[in-house]
C-alpha cells in the first residue's frame, strides 16, 4: 500500500510540477493561472490516518480534471458543511448547508454561484412552526425554498443565469 501511494505522490507531483507549481520550499508554492497571485498546496500521505492521499488548499480551492472529462472518485465522497442558526448570507464555499431553527426564524440569502456549481441544502433541526427561508439572487423557476420539517432538503445547481432547483424532499418552494 505504502508503494502506491508513493506513486500517486509522485504522479501528482509530475502533473503539478507541470502547471508550473513550485516544490523547492518547505511550503510548496502554485501559481494561480491568470491571476498573478500564488497560494500553497499541500500533499500529505500517512498510512495510520483514514487519509491515505490528502491534497488541500488554504481557500479549499481545488480543481481536478481529466482529459477524458471524467474524474473519478473511488471510497466515497465527504463534502463540507456549514450549520446555519441564525439569518444571514449562506457561503458559497460549502457544498453542503444545514439550518437549525431552535433559535428562531431564519432568512437566509444566496448569492450567485459558479456555473456548474452545486448547492445542498438542509433542515437537519427544524423547530415545530419555525422556518428557515433560503432567498438565492437569481433564479430559475423559483422565487425561494422554505423548510419547516426537519430533514427537508433541496438540491439546486447553478447556471450562467442563476440557480435551477434540481429536486427537493418536504420543502415549500415560492
Amino acid at each position: 500500500m505504502a508503494e502506491i501511494i508513493e506513486d500517486i505522490k509522485i504522479s501528482i507531483l509530475e502533473i503539478v510540477d507541470d502547471l508550473g507549481i513550485n516544490f523547492t520550499s518547505e511550503n510548496p508554492q502554485i501559481l494561480h493561472n491568470n491571476s498573478g497571485t500564488t497560494g500553497s498546496l499541500t500533499i500529505e500521505t500517512n498510512s495510520s490516518s483514514t487519509d491515505a492521499l490528502k491534497l488541500s488548499a488554504p481557500n479549499g480551492g481545488l480543481v481536478f480534471s481529466a482529459a477524458s472529462g471524467i474524474v473519478g472518485i473511488t471510497g466515497g465522497l465527504a463534502a463540507s458543511c456549514q450549520q446555519i442558526t441564525s439569518s444571514g448570507a449562506i457561503s458559497l464555499n460549502h457544498l453542503i448547508t444545514t439550518f437549525n431553527t431552535t433559535s428562531g426564524v431564519i432568512n437566509a440569502t444566496l448569492a450567485d454561484g459558479e456555473v456548474g456549481q452545486m448547492k445542498i441544502l438542509v433542515g437537519e433541526t427544524i423547530a415545530t412552526g419555525i422556518t428557515a427561508t433560503v432567498t438565492p439572487t437569481n433564479t430559475l423557476g423559483f422565487t425561494s425554498v422554505a423548510f419547516n420539517l426537519t430533514g427537508s432538503s433541496a438540491n439546486l445547481l447553478y447556471v450562467s443565469s442563476g440557480w435551477v432547483l434540481i429536486s427537493e424532499h418536504n420543502s415549500v418552494v415560492a
